[in-house]
């Protein structure tokens, strides 16, 4: 049995109409320094199940963030592996080469990318970052890039924090 048209032609030319699209989206595009579990999530899962396995390469795209930024980076795998990253050669390994992440074949799995920010008391505002996925694998590429950031904290420590002045240097004249 084929898989039908993925245009729907008659007679087919093609058998891709099941074919799974592969995408990497930011599930919590946001991370505040300083609040306990406030990390940024993201997520890599594809359209339809396959019948071979699926493997992408994430990568870590710091634009504005260093690696002295990140804690600690959680990465789980389709299977529920999960490894953590904790040292600087570590987490630039991530932005350097990437890992792979694997959806089994026959399975809805997600794998996810957990990054963690330092609470530094170096005054940033917003830093933004990124992530991009690759895959030489039988499936479309859908989205293969998304955007996070990590803010400062709020000055005075509310909850919805409503500014990102936390470390702001304040100036003394004597």
């Amino acid at each position: 049995i084929d898989d039908e048209d993925k245009d729907g032609d008659t007679p087919p030319d093609d058998k891709e109409g099941d074919k799974p699209t592969l995408n990497l989206t930011a599930t919590d595009a946001l991370a505040i320094e300083g609040v306990a579990n406030d990390v940024v999530i993201f997520q890599v899962a594809q359209t339809n199940e396959s019948n071979s396995d699926t493997v992408a390469n994430f990568k870590l795209t710091l634009n504005e963030l260093e690696v002295a930024d990140i804690t600690s980076v959680k990465i789980t795998d389709g299977d529920g592996t999960v490894t953590t990253l904790t040292t600087a050669a570590e987490i630039q390994a991530l932005v350097d080469t990437g890992v792979s992440l694997t959806i089994d074949a026959n399975s809805s799995q997600t794998p996810t990318v957990e990054i963690t920010p330092v609470d530094d008391s170096i005054y940033e505002i917003s830093e933004a970052f990124g992530s991009v996925i690759t895959t030489s694998s039988d499936v479309n590429l859908g989205t293969d890039t998304a955007v996070a950031a990590i803010d400062d904290e709020d000055k005075d420590g509310d909850t919805p924090p409503d500014d990102k002045e936390g470390d702001k240097p304040t100036l003394n004249l004597t």
